[in-house]
């Protein structure tokens, strides 16, 4: 994994509070943190090398996201459920403006191209499964926001390209959350679970946004440098990540967005 300009923090105080297993580790130019200790599974490996041990824990700049998506309900949309194909009844409309909901469990196409727009709220268990492609529309950016005990989950091998929206819509009670949603690519507010949730693609995925999955495990792939746009605003913030495949993590379009970032401040006394 790259981190050219993405620092990676873990609060986690045990041992391993960052672990990286095989040869290879994360090539960074910025500092790497964690509240407890490093480990490698070479003995002779310098993966720990660059990771500041025993830090102070960092504050979740989006927990104030929690409480507002926790009490949001199907009764807030002012538009209720959302309109569906007749032919696709499980897919949500080509586009969105965060005014209604996807209600149901539903499937996107095992193959096939998706273009999804807007902002998109899934109170259901939704499903990507096989080799489909999955877009956002240049001109707009999508952001997928599932709540209500919503869940995600992507198996398979899909070619996902998503670019958030700059500032995702919806109901009036998430407006004094406005500003934290600026940038919010996806919002998986589920509950924990062992298998945690599994936000990947093929090689030439990329998640130009911030994931946010506060509650549950996250396995993470894409953004391969080949791929994906630059600069771009890819963060993840969730309850643990596995990192997995080749991924590039570059932040520095997340400052001209506007969207909210890690403050890390480090504290050093000098006589």
């Amino acid at each position: 994994m790259s981190s050219p300009t993405c620092g990676i923090a873990s609060n986690k105080m045990t041992n391993d509070g960052i672990s990286f297993t095989g040869n290879n580790g994360i090539q960074f130019n910025v500092p790497a943190y964690t509240a407890g200790g490093c480990t490698q599974t070479s003995a002779s490996g310098t993966q720990c090398t660059s990771v500041q041990t025993y830090q102070q824990a960092v504050p979740d700049p989006l927990s104030g996201l929690d409480a507002a998506m926790e009490a949001l309900k199907t009764s807030d949309f002012p538009k209720g459920q959302c309109k569906v194909s007749a032919a696709t009844p499980t897919l949500p409309a080509s586009y969105e403006a965060g005014q209604c909901y996807n209600a149901g469990n539903g499937n996107f196409p095992s193959s096939g191209t998706v273009t999804l727009s807007g902002t998109y709220y899934f109170s259901g268990n939704v499903k990507i499964s096989g080799t489909p492609t999955i877009k956002s529309a240049t001109s707009t950016g999508a952001t997928l926001i599932f709540f209500g005990g919503a869940t995600l989950s992507i198996t398979g091998n899909p070619i996902i390209q998503l670019t958030a929206m700059k500032s995702p819509s919806g109901p009036s009670v998430l407006s004094s959350v406005a500003s934290l949603m600026k940038d919010l690519l996806i919002y998986d507010g589920e509950a924990y679970s062992k298998q945690g949730v599994n936000i990947s693609g093929d090689s030439s995925s990329y998640f130009n946004g911030t994931v946010y999955v506060p509650n549950s495990p996250v396995t993470y792939g894409g953004n391969s440098s080949a791929s994906a746009p630059s600069p771009g605003c890819y963060q993840v913030i969730a309850y643990a990540v596995n990192f997995q495949g080749n991924t590039t993590l570059d932040n520095t379009g997340c400052i001209s967005d506007g969207a909210v970032t890690l403050n890390i401040q480090t504290v050093r006394l000098v006589q």
